[in-house]
């Protein structure tokens, strides 16, 4: 059977791809098995729709009616091409930056070339009193915040308490802005939600801002010496914001920052941060630099590498993602993908000649992630048993008495029962009663 190896232990691509360690787990995800003893990329990208120009951003804007509206940006336009290919708005100048965010039921699109843009699912019109020129966007406490501003780089604008078309205080009409260390020569690279609070980076520093109304708000800084370089590499997943350093990809919880990029430290160092672009797919870290990508699995800690370049912009909306190269807008065929079938078997062998005769249990120790299955069956002098038990999490089996004094071998299969799974399948022991199996690969 062929495997592949992940990158828990590195970014190895010259490794044998028929061989994987003892404490690694293989993961298919886009690769196809071909004839004998062949790997090939699997052409799991499919053509979804030609827009002519490749999007700078791409997004799915999510009614309260439960209608979905698809919004890109290419070239000098704002499109939806939910069901054709609309041009709803035209820019004077084609922007290199877009950002969007969802809000009283409205698209709200940050541009470098524009003001604040809102569709409403027919028009797109801006919001004067914004500020032009602002990339990043943020919804956070029934509020917008606005950032990256050309001439002030350091200022974070924020609209008032449930209204997008109102940017200044109501009794001294000045503009509601704070300044963020104005004057330490950096610039905010980016924004994101967490647990209630709003997280700007700049440069070389993180800072939050922290209270619940402009009267109690506090700005915090968190790190000093941790920034992002690259706003197009930021993701959040639950309390968990991922983004690119000067020191490599870091993860940061609301107490903890923790590098995880060591194992792709090499590609990192050769990459242009302006071509990075990370998003979560599940729980997923997707980071490509246009023509590779690099997936990190937040359930086992581990990168793995897939060949694919069409991701020069990239978004994920549940189960769907999609990609952009050349003018064609890509979208994941979920059905052509070796992780979404059955794609790995592994045999445990017990270690010692018998088992003794009285009742026993088959311990499975897993970590099975969302949408993942186990399929655990035995194998009596290398003849299948009828019985197959599935598993959606770890369990103790209850052995047949007809098992009772054999040799046994255990064969598992992790696979998809609903089409997709998010993460890694990780066998972390299978014992019988408080007895360890040796594991083995084919």
């Amino acid at each position: 059977m062929i495997r592949l190896l992940d990158l828990a232990g590195g970014l190895d691509l010259d490794s044998p791809k028929d061989k994987i360690a003892d404490n690694q787990s293989p993961y298919m995800e886009g690769f196809d098995l071909g004839p004998g003893p062949t790997v090939s990329v699997a052409k799991d990208f499919t053509e979804y729709k030609i827009l002519g120009t490749t999007p700078i951003a791409i997004y799915k804007f999510k009614r309260k009616s439960g209608a979905e509206r698809f919004v890109i940006v290419a070239g000098k336009y704002v499109y939806d091409v939910t069901d054709g290919i609309e041009s709803v708005y035209t820019f004077a100048v084609a922007p290199s930056i877009a950002n969007f965010a969802t809000w009283r039921d409205k698209c709200f699109i940050a541009t470098n070339t524009s003001k604040l843009l809102c569709y409403d699912g027919e028009t797109v019109t801006e919001i004067n009193e914004t500020p032009h020129g602002c990339t990043f966007i943020c919804l956070q406490e029934n509020r917008l915040f606005l950032a990256g501003e050309l001439e002030n780089p350091s200022w974070l604008y924020y609209s008032n308490l449930g209204d997008e078309t109102e940017w200044k205080d109501p009794e001294t009409n000045i503009p509601n802005v704070i300044e963020v260390a104005t004057n330490d020569g950096t610039k905010i690279t980016g924004l994101a939600p967490q647990l209630g609070e709003v997280v700007i980076f700049k440069n070389k520093t993180m800072w939050k801002l922290v209270g619940t109304s402009p009267a109690d708000w506090q700005l915090v800084r968190v790190s000093g010496e941790t920034g992002c370089i690259a706003p197009k590499t930021i993701a959040v997943i639950d309390d968990q914001l991922i983004f690119l350093t000067e020191r490599g990809i870091y993860m940061a919880g609301s107490d903890s920052v923790t590098l995880i990029s060591e194992p792709i430290k090499p590609v990192l160092k050769e990459a242009d941060p302006s071509l990075l672009y990370g998003l979560m797919y599940g729980f997923q870290y997707w980071l490509s630099d246009g023509v590779d990508v690099y997936i990190y699995d937040l359930t086992r800690g581990a990168w793995t590498y897939r060949k694919d370049d069409y991701m020069q912009s990239m978004m994920a909306d549940g189960l769907d993602l999609y990609g952009a190269k050349d003018g064609i807008l890509y979208k994941l065929d979920k059905s052509r993908n070796v992780q979404y079938a059955r794609f790995d078997t592994k045999e445990f062998l017990t270690e010692f000649p018998e088992i003794e005769k009285r009742f026993r249990r088959l311990i499975i120790q897993a970590r099975i992630p969302m949408g993942m299955c186990l399929d655990v069956s035995v194998k009596i002098d290398g003849e299948f048993m009828p019985e197959i038990f599935t598993l959606t999490e770890p369990a103790n089996i209850s052995l047949p008495p007809s098992y009772i004094g054999k040799k046994i071998q255990v064969v598992v299969e992790a696979y998809s029962d609903v089409g997709v799974g998010f993460g890694l399948t990780t066998i972390d022991g299978i014992h019988i009663d408080d007895k360890p199996l040796r594991r083995r690969y084919n």
